[in-house]
């Protein structure tokens, strides 16, 4: 596993490295590129300016000479006498045979290849060549002019300058451009690196603990560190990934507790049951009043048990949003007094009393009339089994504006204000909860959610608890 952890953060910088870098390399060649060609193209271009501005000078001193006496060699040679820039060029005078009859850098090569003198004959304005100079290989640029008429065809001058240093500048400025282009490419990648890394490492943290978590250590959290200074979008995740631990701990005990409780909510019947059933078994038909007693508390229990079943089948639809309501035209009311009937008998025998208050007029509505008595059964169980005897539970029903408002108030131990958020969620018990399977309140809020109806708590720990709810009620069709 650590194995792979490593393979997937080195998988991520090579990504990086890939997606980023790669990209930052063609771009900084591109610019290497086109920086190192301009500044080539300028100093080439600079040279080429350099001979060609020679080319109306020489002109103009050719035509002042020409139709003299003196002859075209010594004519060539007082141009190159009179020429000002033999420093930094070197000029040769061409015949019409295309023979060097003088030059400025002392006599030419015996054979020399001119292609600029070739093309010049046949173009207009001159003739450019880069090329080398014969047997040393240094670069050159060599520009050739035709002289006008009178002269003959084939006469000309050639101006060539050594390219050396231009290239020699150029190389330099490459060099220093691609050492630039490097030294920005190495600190982008020190510094994405860098951030890379402080991704990459709470990443890892954060997987180590999700592996934890997966692996059943629910008290596993992510430890923020340097994160708490940067506050941003990976501290946020840290945080959220802690508290979802956090929720699933709570879930898991939760869940454990609720096995507990409904293996004891199952085992309390079952052991009357057995134990009952034992008993009577023995007696056979001979005490007629322990058999009465042992039938009601067989089916006392076995009430129990159904109870319980039906809420963890409705629990098991909830769960899987296969809870269906067949909703009819009936009237709230009807439902809770019939309800609150049921529950006179239980009153009695606990010492309890119910006081009962309720509108005259009617609270028609679409509903599941099971469903509704279900939520009333489920309220007025919870108030009897947190009411101590001698205590008292009040019941009103009051409709106002299509609205029928129900409360349950009861005189028992109440709830602490930390439990009362959460008393609605699945599983949660409160720390004075008697017998019960926890899922109770979910069922209800399930049941009132798909009614448009709505459930809240008032309580004052050791006074008592108030439930209100809150019915939208439908006009009066089919009543």
């Amino acid at each position: 596993m650590a194995q792979e952890r490593k393979h997937l953060t080195h998988g991520l910088t090579r990504r990086w490295i890939f997606n980023v870098l790669s990209i930052f390399f063609v771009v900084l060649t591109l610019i290497a590129v086109t920086i190192i060609s301009l500044i080539g193209y300028n100093y080439l271009h600079t040279a080429r300016l350099a001979v060609q501005s020679n080319n109306a000078m020489t002109e103009a001193f050719f035509l002042s000479r020409a139709g003299g006496a003196a002859a075209y060699g010594q004519t060539a040679q007082d141009f190159l006498a009179s020429f000002g820039r033999t420093d930094r060029m070197e000029v040769w005078v061409i015949d019409e045979n295309g023979r060097v009859v003088a030059s400025s850098g002392g006599p030419p090569p015996s054979s020399v290849s001119m292609p600029d003198y070739v093309t010049a004959q046949s173009a207009i304005g001159g003739s450019l060549y880069y090329g080398h100079w014969a047997g040393t290989r240094e670069p050159i640029l060599a520009y050739t002019a035709m002289l006008p008429a009178p002269y003959p065809p084939g006469c000309a001058v050639r101006y060539i300058v050594s390219l050396e240093d231009v290239i020699h500048q150029i190389f330099v400025v490459a060099m220093v451009t691609v050492f630039f282009s490097l030294v920005f490419l190495a600190l982008v990648t020190s510094s994405g690196l860098f951030f890379v890394r402080s991704i990459l490492y709470p990443m890892e943290n954060i997987n180590k603990t999700a592996q934890r978590i997966a692996a059943g250590d629910y008290d596993a959290r992510v430890d923020l560190g340097d994160l708490r200074v940067h506050r941003d979008e990976l501290t946020q995740l840290c945080v959220t990934v802690n508290h979802m631990a956090e929720e699933i701990n709570t879930s898991q005990r939760l869940k454990s507790d609720f096995v507990s409780t409904i293996s004891h909510e199952l085992r309390t019947p079952l052991t009357a049951i057995k134990g009952w059933g034992e008993t009577l078994l023995q007696i056979g038909g001979s005490d007629a009043a322990m058999t009465r007693r042992g039938m009601e508390v067989i089916i006392s229990e076995s009430g129990r048990l159904t109870q319980l079943v039906e809420d963890l089948l409705d629990f098991s639809h909830i769960q899987s949003g296969r809870m269906i309501m067949r909703k009819t035209a009936i009237d709230v009311l009807a439902e809770l007094d019939e309800t609150l009937f049921s529950f006179r008998d239980r009153a009695l025998r606990e010492g309890i009393e119910l006081i009962y208050a309720a509108s005259d007029l009617p609270a028609p509505m679409q509903g599941d009339a099971s469903r509704i008595r279900q939520v009333f059964v489920n309220i007025l169980d919870n108030a009897f089994k947190y009411t101590p005897q001698d205590g008292k539970v009040h019941v009103t029903a009051d409709v106002r504006s299509d609205v029928l408002t129900v409360q349950v108030a009861d005189t028992g131990c109440g709830i602490a204000p930390e439990d009362l958020p959460r008393i609605r969620e699945k599983f949660y018990k409160s720390a004075s909860a008697t017998r019960g399977s926890g899922i109770g309140l979910a069922i209800v809020d399930e049941i009132l959610r798909q009614h448009d109806a709505s459930l809240s708590f008032e309580s004052e720990l050791g006074l008592g608890t108030t439930v209100t709810l809150r019915f939208p009620l439908t006009p009066e069709k089919g009543l």
